[in-house]
């Protein structure tokens, strides 16, 4: 597994590929605009290179499953697009995921929070 796993990390060019092919999320790598294969959406490359200039010092992995209660989860997968694709405001967006998320707090659903790492 450990030499799967550091074949995984340093191969940079299979995971802009996968990013470019079938939209999978990279691991915490640092990728550069060169990195990615030409098609890959400017989007999704933007959003990872711009990524990289964080470092681990000020930036933790988020993902909606770790953070978010259930319902509060589906509801930011589902509707987003709506915000991009201009089909809702974004306050209207935050507006909805609040009435979830303030059902899902009260029947204590939420994840409790940790204390971050100290560097």
């Amino acid at each position: 597994m450990a030499r799967y796993l550091a074949w995984y990390f340093a191969n940079k060019d299979g995971i802009a590929k996968s990013l470019k092919l079938f939209g999978s999320e990279p691991p915490p790598v640092h990728l550069t605009s060169a990195d990615f294969p030409a098609g890959t959406n400017p989007n999704d490359s933007r959003v990872y290179e711009e990524l990289a200039v964080y470092s681990a010092k000020n930036l933790i992995g988020y993902t909606t499953w770790t953070f978010w209660p259930p319902k509060s989860d589906t509801y930011i997968i589902n509707e987003f697009e709506n915000v991009i694709t201009k089909k809702t405001t974004p306050a209207a967006y935050c507006a909805g995921l609040q009435t979830i998320f303030e059902q899902e707090f009260k029947q204590g659903l939420v994840p409790p929070l940790f204390k971050p790492a100290s560097y």
